[in-house]
């Protein structure tokens, strides 16, 4: 994995987004950075099936969230589901038993975790189209379009189903290997089951392509969720601060 982080200087807060597969930090910049608080966007999940490499990355974000007082998560596409096997957050997963139950009437203060050492505080608060299990039947990329599309891998296919929106479609080709990350996110994520991770707010594309909506739908792990009529699988041209979704 990738990291790049922006404006740390004297911030106590964190925003760290988990980007999508063929993601660059080039693809976000239409989208306002959060006031008064870092940003840190994790990208490019080409070598996460490696287990010395992936022990490293994840100290590597240990590194950046231990230097912040709170941290609060969000998560574009398949990186919901890679942020829900990172081990670095299994201190966070199911730590109040009330969030298996009544999702629907649970307040934002249960999806804020406090760990004891450091009193670092931990938000899970956006997921957007995309669900813990990433790759699954029901809640996810059904498995067989999943390999479909890694034997068969389209570029130009792939970024006119991000969006039919021409002139704000990511440009893949400021990305090497993307066949070879999209292995490396299918055998993730068949190999490692997710954490029992909840969000505070699932957004799902009723026009996404990419990612089955009824996919989000169908997920448990989330405590609302916002369904948006008309928009795609890339929603950041058009909801350019995706905090004001929350």
């Amino acid at each position: 994995m990738k990291f790049e982080l922006r404006g740390r200087a004297g911030a106590s807060n964190l925003v760290l987004f988990f980007s999508g597969f063929g993601s660059h930090p080039a693809h976000f910049e239409c989208c306002a950075k959060p006031e008064n608080s870092a940003f840190c966007m994790v990208y490019d999940y080409s070598s996460c099936d490696e287990a010395e490499i992936l022990v490293r990355d994840e100290e590597k974000l240990s590194e950046i969230i231990a230097q912040f007082k709170s941290v609060q998560i969000c998560a574009w596409s398949l990186g919901v589901a890679v942020c829900a096997r990172l081990k670095i957050f299994a201190k966070f997963a199911s730590k109040n038993p009330s969030l298996s139950q009544n999702l629907d009437k649970i307040q934002s203060e249960n999806f804020k975790f406090q760990t004891p050492q450091t009193s670092q505080i931990c938000e899970f608060s956006l997921a957007i189209n995309g669900t813990n299990a990433g790759i699954h039947r029901t809640q996810g990329i059904h498995p067989a379009v999943f390999a479909r599309t890694v034997r068969a891998f389209d570029a130009e296919r792939f970024a006119a189903a991000l969006t039919q929106n021409a002139h704000f479609r990511p440009n893949l080709a400021l990305r090497e290997n993307l066949e070879n990350e999209l292995k490396s996110l299918e055998i993730f994520c068949q190999k490692t089951a997710p954490q029992d991770i909840k969000w505070q707010r699932g957004i799902v594309s009723l026009k996404d392509a990419i990612f089955p909506p009824k996919a989000v739908q169908n997920a448990p792990e989330f405590a609302q969720i916002l369904a948006l009529p008309n928009a795609e699988h890339f929603i950041f041209y058009e909801f350019k601060n995706i905090f004001d979704l929350k």
